[in-house]
């Protein structure tokens, strides 16, 4: 939520290639995006494929992504930091029918990419065989070349991305997930709890010792203490309450420690912000958030380099549709995070700027601006109403001018003497 809570900035040199950029990677893609976050997050990876649906009548492939859970991908790699692929096993399984016997199975499907083609393999009596039923059914040429299947049909005819279209999210440099340094903590915590709860039930049952009681069902004497708030013994017996005492401080200072390093360790948020008060500084929201900030930078590292293959693959799909040739390599992303700030430190900051930078840049940083190009267009629309409603200058030394000439053609003077 921190890193992708809010939808990224796709931005580029050319105007036209921005513009069909921003068409790309829409909405939709935001949210895909969202999980593929949640997915390195959990997994310490996450892959995004990338493929052409069907277009509608009389229009273009649109250019889609899906999420391909982590588990069922064999990633091929060509150097040790795994920065490029040669190759990629997709496996999953798919539930069929059998026809003969009418019983429900779950068949193993092998996908194999390379940069040029794909090949497709199903199981069949314990043996992997070519998938015929997954050859693409608009695409004319039926000798399946020794390469595989082309990555996608346009008009009938089979292209490849140059590329394999899966692109990796890492989630760090090692590829691990964030539940793997705090797995122990948690576990602990965990305990600790459910034991603290479990001994608090019980603990909630008093305990009643008998002494002499005139009777042998148990029952019966609680009815009658319910009942009657009374029960009958002999001359010597009696009722004594037995007190179960638990101190509960030292659990409780156990827990809280080890919630300090769950955060601590996992470089989360802290939501006790007793200590900040209730109107937090600036600089106490950013010491607040410092280890979240760390380590998402880490991320945003990973995210931007695996953003160069999506744009790759973007002015692939542009160029294959007709829209256009472009270089992938002039487009960026920015990420917007989504921190907790004090609006009035910042509001206050702009306004002290005024004059040390550019309006632009000022605008840009403040918080109640959503889109900048927009609200510099604005303010200048209230400037010029601002100077429509003032008259000129000259104006008024024309009026002027004209009223000492119309006084003189009369023969006043502005004196009253009449000379």
């Amino acid at each position: 939520g921190y890193f992708l809570g809010a939808s990224p900035n796709v931005t580029a040199e050319n105007d036209q290639m921005q513009e069909k950029l921003i068409t790309v990677f829409d909405e939709g893609f935001d949210d895909i995006l969202n999980d593929v976050g949640v997915e390195a997050s959990n997994k310490g990876i996450s892959w995004l494929y990338i493929y052409l649906g069907q277009p509608e009548q009389g229009e273009k492939p649109p250019l889609l992504f899906e999420l391909i859970p982590s588990e069922q991908v064999i990633p091929i790699w060509e150097d040790r930091a795994h920065r490029k692929l040669s190759g990629l096993i997709n496996y999953y399984y798919m539930t069929d029918y059998d026809l003969e016997t009418g019983q429900q199975r779950d068949v193993l499907k092998v996908e194999c990419w390379h940069p040029d083609g794909v090949l497709f393999y199903t199981e069949y009596e314990g043996h992997l065989v070519e998938d015929i039923g997954a050859m693409f059914p608009d695409l004319q040429e039926r000798e399946i070349p020794e390469a595989g299947l082309p990555h996608y049909v346009i008009n009938g005819k089979g292209q490849s991305w140059g590329m394999v279209p899966f692109v990796p999210f890492r989630n760090n440099s090692q590829e691990l997930n964030d539940l793997r340094f705090v797995r122990g903590l948690l576990d602990a915590y965990d305990v600790g709890v459910s034991d603290l709860s479990n001994t608090l039930e019980e603990l909630r049952k008093m305990v009643l010792v008998l002494k002499n009681y005139q009777g042998t069902d148990l029952q019966i004497f609680m009815d009658n203490l319910r009942y009657y708030g009374a029960v009958k013994v002999d001359e010597d017996g009696g009722v004594d309450k037995l007190e179960l005492t638990f101190n509960a401080e030292g659990t409780t200072s156990y827990l809280e420690r080890l919630k300090k390093d769950i955060y601590q360790f996992g470089q989360g948020v802290n939501m006790d912000t007793d200590k900040f008060g209730q109107n937090p500084s600036g600089v106490a929201l950013e010491f607040l958030y410092s280890g979240l900030k760390l380590k998402t930078d880490n991320l945003e590292r990973k995210f931007k380099a695996a953003f160069g293959q999506l744009f790759q693959l973007a002015c692939v799909y542009l160029a294959a549709i007709g829209e256009g040739s472009f270089d992938w390599k002039i487009a960026k992303v920015t990420f917007n995070r989504s921190i907790v700030s004090n609006v009035m430190e910042q509001i206050e900051a702009v306004a002290a700027s005024s004059g040390l930078i550019s309006k632009k840049t000022a605008v840009s940083h403040h918080p109640w601006v959503d889109d900048v190009d927009q609200e510099l267009e604005q303010i200048e629309e209230d400037d010029q109403i601002k100077l429509d409603r003032i008259p000129m200058k000259e104006d008024e030394s024309d009026d002027v001018d004209g009223n000492k000439e119309d006084n003189e053609a009369d023969g006043s003077d502005s004196d009253g003497d009449g000379a």
